[in-house]
């Protein structure tokens, strides 16, 4: 599957389209297929490195979103 991520903290530029594994899930998760995505201002904060305790690129942007249940554990 396909995601933009954060190559490197920065300005848009720094986004890329990787190819990544399937996510695995814990018994307290559900497995969406994203079918829309918002990007808000919280995300291009992250993308430019702004919040302590960020993870370390590449990752995966995005907090909002809907689409269509996978499963779960």
């Amino acid at each position: 599957m396909k995601a933009v991520q954060v190559q490197s903290f920065g300005d848009i530029d720094k986004l890329v389209v990787n190819d990544v594994e399937k996510p695995s899930i814990t018994p307290t998760q559900v497995l969406i297929k994203v079918a829309y995505s918002g990007v808000n201002l919280a995300d291009t904060y992250i993308r430019k490195g702004a919040f302590p305790g960020l993870p370390t690129p590449p990752f995966t942007l995005g907090m909002e979103g809907s689409g269509e249940y996978v499963g779960s554990v």
